[in-house]
């Protein structure tokens, strides 16, 4: 393979990842494959749920054929589209088999939330086939003769041991996440946090 070839294959499944944040959330959503001009119509209607599923799982095909098998912190390969494809697929068809009271259809006669029942197995298929992918990559679980030390390690060594497939890394200047001021009590925030946990003077009122 290429160079080129291998960045394609990645901005594939980035491309994937992020269709799939907004189709677990919101069902069918527009599918846009090339950029718009300025002059164009930018109100593009709604694929159908199962178009857009579809749309994901090709990008992730052709992602597993041309990406690198190597594994680097903080960035997928080939096994890691793999292991997303099969967790997509299995939402699919999860979607498909138990999904039928919110199945929604649009004005123009598109399915915009639910798949059709029938075609569950499929998906169940190909979660199935793609998960086999993932096995040939080396990733395994951590274990150890002490289990709870081995849970621990799972998070305290991630960038380290086999259970790893996919790491997002966070960088001060770069890429920043904010789950320490929503966690910290309120106090040491200045009113923002306290979002996740029951603060003691809730729990004495009990």
């Amino acid at each position: 393979l290429n160079g080129a070839e291998e960045w394609l294959a990645e901005a594939k499944f980035i491309r994937a990842y992020t269709y799939f944040a907004l189709v677990k959330r919101y069902g069918g959503v527009p599918i846009i494959e090339a950029p718009q001009g300025i002059d164009e119509d930018l109100l593009v209607a709604r694929s159908s749920h199962q178009d857009c599923v579809d749309f994901i799982l090709k990008d992730l095909d052709d992602a597993i054929v041309d990406m690198s098998n190597k594994k680097v912190n903080g960035r997928a390969n080939k096994y890691v589209a793999a292991a997303f494809k099969s967790r997509v697929a299995l939402y699919a068809g999860s979607v498909a088999r138990y999904g039928e009271a919110y199945m929604y259809t649009g004005e123009s006669g598109t399915i915009l939330t639910g798949i059709p029942a029938s075609l569950a197995n499929d998906y169940f298929r190909q979660s199935y086939e793609a998960a086999n992918i993932v096995e040939t990559g080396g990733y395994a679980l951590h274990k150890g003769a002490d289990k709870r030390q081995a849970f621990y390690e799972v998070f305290d060594k991630a960038t380290s041991n086999a259970e790893s497939i996919f790491i997002r890394e966070y960088y001060p200047d770069q890429y920043v996440h904010s789950w320490d001021k929503m966690m910290s009590p309120e106090a040491w925030t200045g009113g923002y946090g306290g979002r996740y946990f029951v603060p003691l003077d809730w729990v004495e009122l009990f």
